[in-house]
């Protein structure tokens, strides 16, 4: 009796190990695949800083194609090491620049896989938006929502536009697979 316990625990758990291999191996052969050619025009510019592959290509897709940016200039970078010392894993982190308009910087966490790289873009990218709106803005010690200051330490996923991004990120995600692959 106990060693058919043993031996069901042992097979249950080479089952899930056999299963994480192969959805990570699924996951990269998905990874592998050649995006979509498509062309942008010069105004919607994007420097890609970090060592990351595609990320230029996901983030004028997002620009231009889903967010529908005429004018915007972002540039990418490795996020650095200090920035998850706190009790908050960040993934990205977006800054609007303080001088000229449609001026972006995206820290990312060099350490993703294609798949997180790319949500976590249609997160950042929804805050763009929302600083394009109007909608926020950032202001010495605190965020400007919607008019109301948003102090930061107010929950993380307490501020309203992290729920916003949080709650578009998913379909955003959709239509960039969709352009990136058709």
């Amino acid at each position: 009796m106990k060693t058919k316990g043993i031996v069901f625990i042992a097979l249950t758990i080479i089952t899930v190990l056999l299963a994480v291999v192969l959805l990570n191996k699924r996951q990269q052969l998905m990874d592998r695949r050649h995006f979509n050619k498509h062309t942008f025009p010069k105004s919607v510019v994007v420097t890609n800083m970090t060592s990351m592959p595609k990320v230029d290509t996901i983030a004028l897709v997002l620009s231009h194609l889903i967010f529908k940016f005429d004018t915007i200039e972002v540039k990418v970078y490795n996020m650095p090491r200090n920035f998850n010392r706190g009790e908050v894993e960040y993934y990205g982190i977006v800054q609007q620049l303080p001088f000229g308009r449609h001026k972006y910087i995206i820290f990312l966490n060099p350490e993703m896989g294609l798949s997180k790289i790319k949500l976590t873009m249609c997160h950042e990218f929804v805050h763009i938006h929302q600083y394009e709106r109007g909608d926020l803005e950032l202001n010495v010690n605190s965020y400007i929502w919607k008019g109301d200051t948003i102090v930061p330490s107010m929950k993380y996923d307490e501020r309203p536009f992290e729920v916003e991004a949080f709650k578009k990120q998913r379909s955003i995600y959709k239509q960039l697979e969709n352009l990136l692959y058709e």
